[in-house]
């Protein structure tokens, strides 16, 4: 989801292709290419000097080609992946037996000097997501070897990708996020019932797991982050998609790289584009999953009470950081993660933003699938309320999904209900909830 929407609040304040074809390997991996040092040019340090107009002029009056050579993600995004797994050493050998191998690798890159490099809870969440891609590459008839491959890549890229979520306070982007859009995206194939549903699950699986890789670009990693589905894409193209073609043929190769491109994009074809249209709704409908809290106040719960006085103007926003900052001090994590999150704090801005769709408040019930149209059962969560009284968790994003048929902001701040049309009239996606439900989320919003 894009976050690139509440910037201004924050601001103020080798070789070609992957595996083993012949390239000169990741040092320490097996397939990959070297790493290149740098990102294509960007400064971070220059970036972040300039005022938040200054830098917003500089960065929208380039092209995207600029951008994305400041970006350079075909290499930035596998070098700062291998920076961030490098205490992991090298990937173990195959053995034949894919759990074993796995459960190797996990060990050696969720743990540094004995302590959790990410938090314990979310390994095993990492382990059943790569097992469940294994089992459906196994169903699909892909060969051990290029299996081994593929969930070794799959491997590392959660790990990394749920390490440097710790950093950022603009929604989760690791594990909890990419695990909620698979069980979404999971719920909405299976209902159908197509007739490949290996495939189109390997398929699903795979781009679900790598859409967000463009988060580790430098740019985006420095709030510049609207061209992260492209270089999601480029870093899939450069180090994945070969692997991919090998083990499942070009057409499925060229529809994960065209997923992961479109991830956040609006349309919705149920019979011609029924992953690439699951993978999309997972994503938009993402604002609704507690998963997508970030890890500062899922790991560390007392700082949203730290977020609520923030918002109320009880504190000022160095005395939050620093009450944030003792909280996660004062909690179990490893070092490593508490460096992590104190490093997040950082982030933490004055402005309580009051976006309609803010307040939503509302999660995921369950998803029915009848006669063409996606049903969505959505519930009131207080909980979620608070959240997004002061975080932007991708609800503008959401509005952008409705915009594109023709629903307004207004309409679905009001009443979270929702009924998306094809241009033919027909409903692709529509939204239900609970009449008791609404009157209280009502009440809620007339008290805030």
């Amino acid at each position: 989801m894009r976050t690139w929407q509440i910037r201004e609040n924050i601001l103020k304040l080798g070789g070609s292709g992957s595996g083993n074809f012949g390239h000169a390997g990741r040092p320490g991996k097996r397939g990959g290419s070297t790493p290149q040092k740098g990102g294509g040019g960007f400064n971070a340090d220059e970036w972040n000097a300039m005022s938040f107009g200054d830098r917003m002029a500089k960065w929208e009056g380039m092209s995207v080609g600029e951008r994305d050579k400041l970006a350079n993600a075909e290499k930035s995004v596998i070098s700062y992946q291998d920076m961030l797994l490098k205490h992991g050493g090298e990937r173990p050998a195959f053995t034949g037996d894919i759990e074993e191998v796995l459960d190797a690798r996990l060990a050696a890159t969720t743990k540094i000097l004995g302590k959790d490099y990410i938090p314990e809870d979310d390994v095993p969440m990492i382990k059943q997501t790569v097992m469940e891609l294994d089992s459906y590459l196994e169903k699909a008839g892909v060969d051990p070897a290029s299996r081994y491959q593929l969930t070794m890549e799959a491997a590392d890229a959660l790990v990394a990708q749920d390490k440097e979520a710790l950093n950022r306070t603009l929604g989760d982007h690791g594990i909890h996020h990419i695990r909620g859009n698979i069980e979404t995206m999971t719920d909405i194939i299976t209902q159908q019932g197509g007739t490949d549903q290996a495939h189109q699950m390997a398929t699903g699986y795979l781009a679900t797991v790598f859409h967000d890789t463009g988060y580790l670009a430098p740019p985006a990693r420095n709030f510049l982050d609207e061209g992260h589905p492209r270089w999601s894409q480029q870093h899939y193209s450069e180090h994945l998609q070969p692997l991919v073609k090998d083990a499942m043929g070009s057409r499925v190769a060229n529809e994960v790289g065209h997923i992961i491109r479109t991830h956040d994009a609006s349309n919705v074809d149920w019979k011609s584009d029924t992953i690439g249209s699951a993978c999309r709704v997972s994503d938009n409908l993402a604002i609704f999953h507690e998963d997508k809290l970030p890890p500062l106040f899922r790991h560390v719960p007392s700082n949203v009470k730290v977020l609520d006085d923030l918002a109320a103007g009880n504190i000022d926003v160095p005395t939050a950081r620093s009450r944030m900052q003792d909280n996660v001090a004062a909690s179990n994590l490893s070092p490593s993660i508490r460096t992590n999150l104190t490093r997040a704090t950082s982030e933490i801005n004055p402005v309580s933003p009051k976006f309609i769709l803010g307040m939503m408040g509302g999660s995921v019930d369950k998803l029915t699938w009848n006669k063409g149209t996606l049903d969505v059962y959505l519930k009131h969560e207080p909980k979620a309320r608070e959240y997004q009284k002061v975080l932007d968790l991708g609800q503008k994003q959401f509005a952008k999904f409705g915009k594109a048929y023709g629903y307004s902001a207004e309409q679905f701040g009001e009443s979270l209900q929702f009924e998306f049309k094809d241009p033919a009239g027909n409903v692709l996606l529509r939204s239900y909830v609970d009449k008791t439900l609404l009157e209280k989320l009502f009440l809620a919003l007339r008290m805030i």
